[in-house]
């Protein structure tokens, strides 16, 4: 089992909303906790604030891995059931053999594999390893009419929680991807596949799944119900498919140009670190630093026991460049024995710095965002 896979979960995430009564062919999916509109329910309309507070203690982060735990890969996900059921695209988790699922306050929760994919549509479900999560609600995609607002929520560059609301512009048929995508102006970036798209009754009516490039607000979802369909019956966790990689085309959301944050100075007295991101000049303060004992199966895992926390790191990165976990394969740094990379900023106004130590040992380091500037 690799390191990243052993990550355990850091905080505890708000109780699962009580799930509704279910038809039969919902019934697995409803006794986990999962939410599927049922046609008698009030539907009242929100804005778009409500709408991303509501949503944000549902949506994750997915980081793969490799095999030998290198993180090679990110996109974007959310949760289903209270039990964990995730929904995402496949191409998000088609590549690598483990994965982990950030939640936007910085908890890492283990994916413990997938339950069931539809290759031809780009769904899969994935499982995450814990309980009492929140669930989103999901609506019904067939009633989508074009015209439509829609809100988008994901985590392009690793930038958490990240919202943007269009119209469906039209309902596409492509025989090639096996049937109907909506065709949506909300923004789609990369990192953003397998985000939800919602209606503005706050339901999930699709998942973000990819752009064309060089096409003006030329982006697509794949209806909910595709996913609707996957999570009836008994599904057993299954190990991810693990392809071999391959290159992308030009519809993917999840490749872009490289993706640096330079650490410019830190100040061990106040604990300050100073990141340049693109344009942007991030000024954060240290707020704690934990390292954990991961040599061990997960099941094993004690935080009491195999957790310290530890004088900040933050400093030894100073004049250096660490990759967004996207990125990370793209920057080997072979002037370290070990892995870093930068996951963030999340909508809680932090970056997460982590660091693995030879595969048996994790750190994590939280940079509380104090202010952004534009770079001069």
């Amino acid at each position: 089992m690799s390191v990243v896979r052993r990550l355990i979960l850091l905080s505890c995430v708000t109780s699962a909303v009580a799930a509704q009564s279910a038809p039969k062919d919902d019934s697995f999916f409803e006794s986990l906790g999962g939410q599927v509109v049922k046609p008698q329910a009030v539907r009242t309309k929100k804005d778009i604030p409500t709408i991303a507070r509501l949503a944000d203690d549902s949506i994750v982060s997915i980081v793969m891995s490799d095999k030998d735990g290198k993180p090679i890969a990110q996109g974007s996900g959310f949760f289903v059931s209270a039990d964990g059921l995730i929904v995402t695209n496949y191409h998000v988790i088609s590549e690598g053999s483990s994965a982990v699922a950030k939640l936007p306050d910085g908890a890492f929760y283990a994916v413990d594999g997938v339950l069931t994919f539809d290759k031809a549509r780009d769904v899969a479900v994935i499982k995450a390893h814990g309980k009492n999560f929140r669930p989103l609600t999901l609506g019904d995609s067939n009633r989508v009419q074009v015209g439509e607002e829609v809100v988008a929520i994901g985590n392009p560059l690793s930038l958490e929680s990240t919202v943007s609301n269009g119209i469906v512009s039209g309902v596409r048929t492509v025989q090639d991807e096996g049937g109907k995508f909506l065709q949506i102006t909300a923004p789609i970036s990369p990192g953003s596949s397998g985000g939800p798209l919602f209606n503005m009754v706050g339901e999930v009516v699709g998942i973000t799944t990819m752009y064309l490039k060089g096409g003006e607000n030329l982006n697509f979802a794949t209806p909910i119900n595709d996913a609707k369909l996957l999570l009836r019956g008994r599904p057993t966790i299954q190990k991810f498919p693990d392809e071999p990689e391959t290159k992308e085309t030009s519809t993917s959301a999840d490749k872009a140009d490289d993706d640096l944050f330079h650490v410019k100075s830190y100040d061990s007295t106040d604990r300050t670190v100073v990141v340049r991101y693109g344009t942007r000049l991030i000024q954060a303060k240290v707020s704690s630093s934990i390292l954990c004992d991961v040599s061990h199966p997960i099941d094993e895992f004690n935080a009491d026991k195999d957790c310290e926390h530890v004088s900040p790191i933050a400093g030894e990165y100073v004049g250096e460049n660490i990759p967004s976990v996207v990125f990370m394969e793209d920057h080997p740094n072979p002037d370290r024995p070990y892995q870093a990379y930068l996951i963030g900023p999340s909508t809680y106004g932090s970056l997460t710095l982590m660091v693995n130590f030879k595969k048996s040992k994790v750190l994590s380091e939280i940079w509380e965002i104090q202010k952004t500037v534009e770079a001069k």
